[in-house]
């Protein structure tokens, strides 16, 4: 401090005035009537009141005033800023090197002035925190900050404050820096110029961490040294961003690999746990990462029942459905209070999916078939018991954005019937060894009495269908449902022209989570000799269309040109696409091959005595000719 340049004023105003000079002591003052108005500097005290003495004094002609700090105001001053001063606790000096004014807060720290910002912290973690470390505040003790080390494998990373600019011992007090430089780092790893984020253990590196780790910013290496390294600290949080640039805040499951569900109907226990560690979803744009399993139990009634994380932010397990918009999916489960059976669909929907888009998908498409689940091992109009089942190969369909890898059917193996029963319509499950329900003699069909369900037996020559759905189900033993139709019919053609939104009402099950993938037309017989009196009539190949429009790798799988996917025209409806009823075929029409033609009257004589006008009968006598009545 240059003394020839400190100035004070009185409180009230007045000029400032120059220090002229400085003793160690109040005796060591010269006569007071030889320095009149002059201010002298007394360095130290000696005597009982040495706290009254050193200071500035002021002469008045007569004796010399020591000046208080409630009569002082210094008005400026100026430091040395040629001269390199010892750095001190509480000592203001000029930092030759820096060209900035500098002031000691403990034997290790200086703060420079304009240069840097620094907190004053206690450390509570039970171990040192080295100079350097990146830390936030995890409380507040004797109104201090605690700090703690950041991870950017942590939630808490988002959090990370500042550096700590010394080390400090655990259960003591230092400072770290907010912003500004933080010197004697071993930096050596680094090259200058290099920016530097927090790490997934802690620490820096110069390697940006990715998703699930959070992206923090700390600064930038301006030295590269084991042990004289510094860092220009400036620390920054980067926005989340995957996939697509999200416009909206992302919403739903990060990875479903994250976490494990289950489902127990014996309890009726639903849960979510974490594989390692956690396990993270976004809800409105803010992460959460469960660290614990999350099980909940829903009471013994039959239906429909959603887990999820609600709009709030709770797990919820109940019969109120989730919105697509607002809530984040878990798990679908319907159960049947009578048999204490149910069955849990995978809704761990991700985050990155635009909300609105998801539910338009729902709402009009639903789950759809992917590849593989062909149907093997049956035989069309059979005589065996064989004959009658099938194996269903492995295959793919996808949920919206959740593909689902399904294990298939054995041949023979246990199947899985469901249909609805009692009044309420409850659907149930009946594990059997053969692809359809039978009662004391035939096959049977699930009939809605208009009092009940129930399953019932078909007569002698009746037909039914039963169809085969693929289910995106967490229990790989029941991914391939069989569902018999609650309609029957006195005819092949008519069970063929059935539509599967005539035949079966799904009730409260969510048929959007569930794709139809094959037919089997079968037919009740008292001269059949298999089990059930049945075989089957027929089989449809239904991968890639159900009862709603579907769509494979982003393309309609309905082509006009082959019929596929496409349903049958309604009685009555002009230019039908395939006449299962009455119809009206405009035109002249070409016939490639065989025209194989069921239901005709066939007999000899009577093509010609008893034939109805517009009736087509086939003269048995005159090699099977198709004659037109006149």
């Amino acid at each position: 401090m240059s003394q020839s340049n400190l100035f004070y004023q009185l409180a009230g105003g007045g000029p400032g005035h120059i220090v002229t000079g400085t003793v160690n002591s109040a005796g060591d003052l010269p006569t007071a009537s030889l320095h009149a108005g002059e201010l002298w500097v007394v360095l130290t005290s000696t005597g009982f009141l040495w706290s009254l003495q050193k200071g500035l004094w002021r002469s008045n002609g007569t004796t010399w005033e020591r000046l208080s700090n409630s009569t002082l105001f210094a008005e400026a001053f100026t430091l040395d800023t040629v001269n390199q001063q010892p750095r001190g606790v509480g000592k203001l000096i000029w930092n030759v090197a820096e060209g900035v004014p500098e002031i000691g807060l403990s034997p290790s720290v200086t703060l420079q002035i304009g240069q840097e910002g620094v907190i004053k912290v206690h450390n509570h973690t039970g171990s040192l925190i080295p100079n350097g470390t990146p830390v936030y505040i995890s409380g507040a003790s004797g109104g201090l900050p605690l700090i703690t080390p950041a991870l950017a494998s942590l939630l808490s990373a988002s959090l990370t404050l500042a550096l700590t600019t010394e080390d400090i011992a655990d259960n003591g007090t230092g400072f770290a820096t907010i912003y500004g430089l933080v010197r004697d780092l071993n930096t050596s790893a680094f090259s200058v110029g290099d920016v530097l984020y927090l790490g997934p253990s802690g620490g820096l590196t110069n390697t940006k961490p990715i998703y699930p780790d959070t992206a923090i910013m700390l600064g930038t290496c301006l030295v590269s040294d084991a042990a004289l390294g510094i860092v220009d600290v400036d620390i920054r949080s980067e926005a989340y961003q995957k996939g697509f640039d999200v416009i909206r805040a992302p919403h739903g499951t990060v990875d479903r690999a994250q976490s494990t569900l289950s489902y127990n109907p014996a309890t009726r226990q639903a849960s979510i746990a974490p594989v390692s560690g956690y396990w993270a979803y976004f809800r409105n744009g803010l992460e959460y990462r469960q660290v614990d399993a999350v099980t909940l139990t829903h009471a013994n009634t039959s239906g429909a029942w959603f887990f999820y994380v609600n709009a709030a932010g709770s797990f919820v397990l109940n019969q109120t459905p989730w919105s697509l918009l607002t809530d984040i999916p878990l798990l679908y489960i319907n159960y049947n209070a009578t048999d204490v059976d149910g069955v849990a669909i995978e809704e761990r929907h991700g985050c990155q999916r635009n909300l609105e888009w998801h539910k338009g998908q729902h709402d009009n498409i639903g789950t759809y078939y992917i590849s593989g689940l062909a149907a093997s091992g049956y035989v069309v109009q059979g005589s065996v018991d064989a004959d009658n089942t099938y194996g269903i190969a492995t295959g793919v369909i996808r949920d919206e954005d959740l593909p689902s890898t399904l294990a298939g059917q054995i041949d023979a193996g246990t199947y899985n019937l469901y249909y609805r029963s009692g009044v309420a319509g409850d659907w149930r499950r009946q594990a059997l060894p053969r692809p359809f329900a039978v009662g004391g003699t035939y096959i049977q069909y699930n009939q809605w009495t208009g009092a009940t369900w129930q399953l019932t037996e078909l007569t002698n020559g009746e037909f039914v269908n039963y169809y085969v759905v693929a289910v995106p189900s967490i229990d790989g033993t029941r991914t391939i449902w069989i569902i018999p139709s609650q309609l029957k019919h006195t005819g092949q053609t008519l069970a063929e022209a059935e539509r599967f939104a005539d035949g079966v009402a799904w009730g409260v099950n969510p048929f959007s989570e569930f794709c139809l993938i094959h037919r089997f037309t079968m037919r009740a017989s008292s001269g059949y000799t298999t089990t059930g009196k049945c075989r089957i009539e027929s089989y449809a190949d239904l991968r890639g269309s159900t009862t709603r429009i579907q769509i494979v790798n982003g393309a309609q799988v309905n082509f006009h040109d082959s019929l596929n996917g496409v349903y049958k025209a309604a009685a009555g409806v002009a230019y039908g696409h395939i006449d299962d009823q009455a119809q009206t075929i405009a035109g002249q029409k070409t016939f490639t091959g065989a025209l194989l033609a069921t239901g005709l009257k066939s007999g000899t004589s009577q093509v010609n005595a008893g034939a109805v006008a517009g009736e087509l009968w086939v003269d048995t006598s005159a090699g099977n000719v198709i004659k037109r009545g006149v």
